[in-house]
């Protein structure tokens, strides 16, 4: 992709065209010889995901982003479901016929929508099949942000965070999982999303509980309880309607602990995980 800038949506289809050309015509079928079939035989291949992370998700399916009016691409302004292909295409059309960017930008607050090369896949459902990444949304997300709200609300003072890094140097990190050598006491700079996936997995309940207050700490339990069940290597349907209801606490407790501002449109998309998970299977699968 052409820098130094992050691509808009139009540049992103220039560079989508050519592939969604090859997959209109792998649709239809191919004729390809194989080992098995020295004469050619026909080979078909669809498109099945957009599995990326959730802004470049947004832009390679046509949503618009956090900022816009409609932060979700899966529920509208007001939360009520979107229909799926039939509306999520008719509005990606009006965006396409837009004769301005003034006019196009009128509809992108309005239905949230551009148009994708990806829409001219028919069979492609861009609202069901574009994944609510886990790694990012749970953690280089909502671990990110409750850490962010604990230094605000000043729970996180250098001498806390100093005495939280002494008691992670303690603790037996299992393999798979980041070692976080010096960065709680500096204040969790510069973390990757599988640092902050050791930090909320393995660190956060035990080097957390003498740092928060009692009902912070209950409810931030609540969250690492469900990211405990969402991401393993198998999960049940009951560990996925188990963590839907934990993160759906989870968040309405945070709004009550913190307000109504601390609600972010990612921390949204925690109740759009179940959706992806039922669709696509356990968050390795994707």
């Amino acid at each position: 992709m052409p820098g130094p800038k992050e691509a808009k949506i139009d540049q992103m289809n220039n560079f989508l065209e050519p592939l969604v050309d090859e997959l209109v015509e792998l649709y239809g079928g191919i004729t390809m010889k194989t080992p098995e079939f020295p004469n050619g035989t026909s080979i078909r291949a669809a498109l099945m995901c957009v599995a990326c992370d959730i802004p470049a998700a947004r832009k390679t399916a046509g949503f618009t982003g956090f900022a816009s009016t409609n932060a979700c691409h899966i529920c509208k302004r007001h939360f009520t479901v979107v229909a799926g292909t039939k509306e999520n295409a008719t509005e990606a059309e009006m965006w396409f016929c837009a004769e301005s960017d003034a006019e196009r930008a009128v509809l992108e607050k309005q239905h949230g929508t551009c148009f994708s090369e990806l829409h001219r896949l028919h069979y492609f459902d861009p609202v069901r099949c574009t994944i609510v990444d886990p790694m990012h949304n749970l953690f280089l997300g909502t671990a990110k942000r409750m850490i962010s709200v604990w230094k605000d609300l000043r729970y996180l003072p250098t001498a806390v965070l100093v005495r939280m890094q002494r008691l992670a140097d303690g603790i037996l990190v299992p393999p798979g999982y980041a070692v976080l050598s010096t960065k709680i006491e500096s204040g969790f700079p510069y973390m990757k999303a599988d640092e902050w996936r050791s930090w909320c997995l393995i660190y956060s309940l035990v080097i957390l509980k003498d740092a928060l207050p009692e009902d912070d700490y209950k409810n931030w339990t609540l969250f690492v309880k469900a990211c405990r069940k969402l991401t393993g290597p198998s999960v049940t349907y009951s560990e996925i309607d188990s963590a839907h209801q934990l993160l759906g606490e989870f968040g309405k407790e945070c709004e009550t602990l913190y307000g109504e501002s601390s609600i972010t449109p990612n921390m949204h998309l925690h109740m759009h995980l179940r959706e992806s998970m039922l669709n696509f299977g356990p968050v390795y699968a994707f």
